[in-house]
Parts: structure tokens; sequence; C-alpha cells
């Protein structure tokens, strides 16, 4: 009797310190984690260091800015809205708020900052592509044009608008407001005249009107054909 309760107590003993062991062992795992986290904000830390010093630097200074793959937006006014001078830091300018000034230009649809050292900042854009002009019901004597969705970005000179078909029989709040009837006609139109520009349909490569007319959107189109300056109707 007194033997076997030796040998329990003995293995009551091992397993407290067994558990003392598994306890240590989490221990030490905790330690690690916590160990690796603190080095991970050193280093974020670090980081932050270097940048705030490098934004302080002299040899940072902005020398030039790029603008890349504009061809409606003037270089001068990206340039002009970006805000950037030759006084900022290259480190210290914010490269998103850049991008959305840059975005307030009617042309530009969206734009991409980057540093280039030792001191060009780069301005890349992409542009909207005008497909057709739009008089629209709500603004008389105002062409304005429209993006690949049928979505009117700025409102378009004499020559901005030369050599587009203009869409009408639409309101400006009916398209911003993506009405049923907009909807329909806008399909249609930019239909048509993704077929003009592609040969799809001879009738139509002189497209230069199209309007929007009822309650569903239908569209009647005007086409230049032979002779130059006779415009006739084509149904559609």
């Amino acid at each position: 009797m007194t033997m076997a309760r030796r040998v329990e107590g003995m293995g009551e003993g091992a397993r407290r310190r067994g558990r003392r062991g598994v306890l240590f062992a989490a221990g030490h795992a905790s330690l690690r984690v916590l160990a690796k986290t603190w080095v991970l904000w050193l280093a974020v830390l670090a980081g932050m260091g270097a940048h705030a010093g490098l934004s302080r630097m002299d040899s940072f200074r902005v020398r030039q800015v790029a603008v890349r793959n504009n061809q409606r937006a003037l270089a001068e006014d990206v340039l002009r809205l970006s805000g950037v001078s030759a006084k900022d830091n290259l480190f210290a300018v914010d490269e998103d708020r850049v991008a959305r000034r840059v975005e307030e230009d009617p042309w530009v649809s969206r734009a991409a900052v980057y540093r280039r050292l030792p001191g060009t900042l780069v301005i890349e854009v992409s542009e909207y592509e005008p497909v057709p002009a739009a008089n629209f019901s709500d603004h008389t004597g105002a062409l304005f044009l429209l993006d690949e969705e049928g979505l009117p970005f700025k409102e378009a000179s004499a020559d901005e608008a030369k050599g587009l078909p203009v869409l009408s029989g639409l309101s400006y709040a009916e398209v911003k407001g993506r009405s049923e009837r907009a909807k329909e006609g806008l399909s249609g139109a930019l239909a048509l005249v993704r077929l003009s520009r592609g040969g799809g349909r001879p009738a139509l490569a002189g497209l230069s009107e199209i309007e929007v007319l009822g309650e569903e959107g239908g569209l009647t189109a005007i086409a230049q054909v032979a002779p130059p300056g006779s415009p006739a109707p084509v149904a559609v």
C-alpha cells in the first residue's frame, strides 16, 4: 500500500512537472511573438524616421515634374493642378493628394504619381475618350463630350466636337440620373458610333447625328452619304 502511494505520488509529481514544462514552452512562444512584434514596430518607426529625415534634405528637392501620356490635357494645366513647386521636397509630396488634384482636369480620368530619384516627380494620366458630342435639351446652345459609357465629362468647344456625331433628344438630367430612357438611348447610340467607326455598316460611315425619340429611347440616325453634304436619314 505504501509503495502504491509512492508510485501514485511520483506520477502526480511528474504530471505537475509536465504541466510546468508545457507552461514554460508556452511562455517562450509568447515571448517570441512579443519579440517579433517589437522588431516589426521598431522597423516601422525606423522607416518613419528615415522618411522624415529624407523629407527635410535639400538633396531631394523637386527639380522636375514629368507629365506623361497626356494627349488632350495640357501639361501646364496638370502642373498647376498638382500644386507641386520647386520648393517642395520629393519625399514630402503626398502622391495620392496630387493625383486627386490632377483628376480635376476635365480630360483626366485617372492619374498616377510616383517619384524618380533624385529629384523628379512623375505624373502619368489616363484621359477620357470622347465618343459622341451631345446637345442636351436642358442646356441649349452648349455641346458636351460623352465618354465610352455615355457619361458627359466636359463641355465641348467647336474644335473639340469637330468630327464627332451629335446626340440629341436627351436632357443632361436624364443622362446624369441614368433614367431608363437615357440608358436605352445611349446604349443604341454608342453601338451606332462603334459600327460607324468599325466599318460594320457602310451606310453609317459618315454618321453625323443621332436623335433619341419617344419614351422608350428609339433612335434616328443621319449619316453623310455621297455626294458629300447631302445628309440622308438611316433607318435603325
